[in-house]
């Protein structure tokens, strides 16, 4: 399978919005393939924090009412559904591979039809998911998280899913 889009997210965090120009210019000229950034924030923001289309794709998404981290997060799983049959493959803003190719000769090797994760052997395969290194068509995204196509009703699910787990584990 080859990686069609790298999906990154972000807000208005200034420690972050500096590497949206630079990790889009590597992916796109060193990895050939899209990057595609789930913008969370006002789309005046994107302008102010010089965030450019250059070598990518910008998504903005408005921040729900609560405006917290996991519509961050959540969102590059979100963006993702948007590519139905693009291989979709999710990292961290200040995440940029060098030289190192075993992850990209592993994904290349698998089925179409597949969903891999980059590191599910360091977390157990326990149902628990990184939020970077995941890769599969958009569609597949959309049916393994059970995500719909509102982003606010996706962070209330997120954000129900995640108090009823802590008051399991009390």
């Amino acid at each position: 399978m080859q990686i069609d889009r790298v999906i990154f997210c972000l807000n208005e965090n200034p420690l972050y919005a500096d590497f949206w120009n630079i990790v889009s210019k590597v992916w796109a000229e060193v990895y050939k393939v899209t990057p595609t950034l789930a913008f969370v924030g006002p789309k005046s923001s994107i302008k102010n924090l010089n965030l450019s289309e250059e070598y990518g794709e910008i998504y903005q998404i408005d921040p729900t009412q609560t405006n917290d981290n996991w519509e961050v997060t959540w969102s590059v799983f979100y963006l993702s559904t948007l590519f139905s049959d693009d291989v979709c493959m999710t990292s961290g803003i200040d995440q940029i591979p060098l030289g190192n190719t075993l992850f990209f000769d592993a994904v290349l090797k698998l089925e179409e039809d597949e969903f891999f994760v980059g590191f599910g052997k360091n977390r157990g395969h326990n149902r628990r998911y990184p939020s970077s290194h995941l890769v599969g068509k958009g569609r597949m995204f959309k049916e393994i998280f059970s995500i719909g196509a509102n982003f606010d009703a996706e962070i209330k699910k997120i954000r129900s899913n995640y108090s009823k787990q802590r008051r399991r584990r009390r």
